[in-house]
């Protein structure tokens, strides 16, 4: 059958009738979808300024004598004080910033004897020996009494040897030969594999890594027995006379350990290459736990005897002394952490801040 002329008109006629119903409903989608899309996200935008408000809302109404957040402690110390804590290590513990207006005007007696009651610490247990070099205050507790002092000894046993080298009686380059009498003394048998013969080599290791071969050969070349080194460690310390049942171990007191950082940290021109060793010695522990810098510390420890010694300096002056001895104080590492935190954040708030 042929096709006639007007039929292939309506063909043509229908074929954009319907297209342009198709554009049409396909607009009216595009447009739906739109509409939808503004106004979820306005709805969000809406949501996340109510947050916004709640959350600057819940911020001023914090009173400065609360526990506030890290984030918000950080930012008020870092800008007002400028005080470099590690308060991600602070947060793991569980240990918070003080709250720094309670701190204000707080005498130091009464802040380390809070410290002592929140974490049941008996006085018998402890000796503690500090000096603010900003004021000349002091403090403290059973500070002659002779406790264990671990390789506290070492850091002014390392002292004396570079007052020899001032001297000119020896060198960092003097090879230091082995002279342990290890059975003699009952010792321990030196570590193996252990090269290291110059002076300075020995002192440095002696305070950064606590290595007790090195130390042992510097006690027993200086020195003949452990009882002269002893004696000699107490006129470093400007105790005299001896304590009662001062000799005999490796003993040593809260004070003399103190007067013998008073030492150190008076003369840097002598003591200068000892004063970095401490600061940098192995990682921050005890004392310089929850300090990311300034704290110059020797520690020791045996067995339940957890002991931490250090001067805190600040642009390169020294601003206090601490010494703390503990014995069989089961929480003695958060003793000493947290306390030195405390007294350093006092510090601070009394007589850095303006």
């Amino acid at each position: 059958m042929d096709k006639k002329p007007g039929d292939e008109r309506m063909k043509q006629w229908l074929i954009s009738y319907w297209q342009e119903i198709c554009t049409f409903i396909l607009t009216l989608l595009i447009g739906a979808t739109l509409i939808s899309l503004i106004h979820e996200n306005r709805s969000l935008d809406k949501e996340v300024s109510i947050e916004s408000s709640i959350t600057v809302a819940s911020t001023n109404e914090v009173s400065t004598s609360e526990r506030v957040s890290y984030q918000q402690i950080e930012t008020l110390v870092d800008e007002s004080l400028n005080i470099p804590y590690n308060y991600t290590r602070m947060q793991a513990d569980g240990v918070e910033a003080a709250a720094l207006d309670e701190l204000k005007d707080l005498p130091l007696e009464t802040l380390i004897q809070e410290v002592l009651e929140e974490l049941a610490i008996q006085e018998h247990n402890i000796s503690l020996a500090y000096y603010n070099y900003l004021d000349g205050e002091t403090y403290y507790i059973n500070a002659n009494t002779p406790r264990i002092a671990g390789s506290i000894y070492k850091f002014p046993l390392v002292a004396m040897y570079l007052e020899d080298i001032k001297l000119g009686k020896l060198t960092k380059e003097s090879v230091i030969p082995e002279t342990v009498p290890y059975q003699e003394q009952g010792m321990p048998p030196a570590q193996s594999g252990y090269g290291h013969n110059t002076l300075e080599e020995l002192m440095n290791v002696s305070i950064q890594h606590s290595h007790n071969a090195a130390a042992w050969r510097l006690v027993f070349y200086r020195f003949d027995t452990w009882a002269a080194f002893q004696k000699a460690l107490a006129d470093f310390g400007n105790i005299d006379p001896l304590p009662a049942n001062y000799q005999g171990d490796n003993y040593m007191t809260a004070y003399q350990t103190l007067s013998s950082l008073y030492r150190v940290a008076n003369d840097p021109d002598t003591y200068e290459s000892l004063i970095q060793d401490m600061l940098n010695a192995e990682e921050p522990r005890l004392l310089s736990a929850y300090l990311t810098e300034g704290m110059a510390c020797k520690y020791g420890q045996v067995d339940q005897v957890v002991n931490d010694a250090g001067i805190y300096f600040l642009d390169n002056q020294p601003i206090y002394l601490l010494t703390v001895f503990t014995d069989n104080v089961p929480n003695a590492y958060r003793l000493l952490s947290v306390l030195n935190l405390r007294i350093n954040e006092w510090i601070y708030v009394n007589h850095l801040s303006s």
